[in-house]
């Protein structure tokens, strides 16, 4: 049974902004370090009450979508919105996460968003 698995965007030497889905309902974000041991600092949650998704269920498949523009991400987990965070500059590098289980990753595609320089300005 897989009790988490999640995202981790590289922002630093053996450091990223990780997205972690708790088999419970719950959706954390924060840093995760693997320097001499792995930890991982939480620095924000979703869950129940919040008007939000969060958490996966154990052996249920699931779509993450995850977009990434100046320093922030938006986050979405079967194409509903589960969060937008900071995260400073990022290296490029995105790790795939479980915590204390097992889980299969597939169909992972990746491409670049073409927006404009000024995507505020008007048209």
């Amino acid at each position: 049974m897989v009790d988490a698995a999640g995202l981790v965007l590289q922002n630093g030497p053996r450091q990223g902004a990780a997205i972690l889905f708790h088999t419970w309902g719950q959706t954390e974000i924060g840093t995760l370090t693997w320097a001499d041991d792995l930890r991982f600092e939480s620095k924000d949650r979703t869950g129940f009450g919040c008007a939000t998704a969060a958490g996966i269920s154990a052996g249920k498949d699931c779509t993450f979508r995850l977009l990434w523009r100046r320093g922030l991400f938006a986050l979405y987990l079967d194409d509903l919105l589960v969060q937008t965070y900071p995260t400073g500059q990022v290296t490029g590098r995105i790790g795939l996460w479980v915590q204390d289980g097992h889980a299969t990753f597939d169909s992972i595609r990746a491409w670049g968003m073409n927006l404009p320089e000024d995507a505020t300005a008007a048209p």
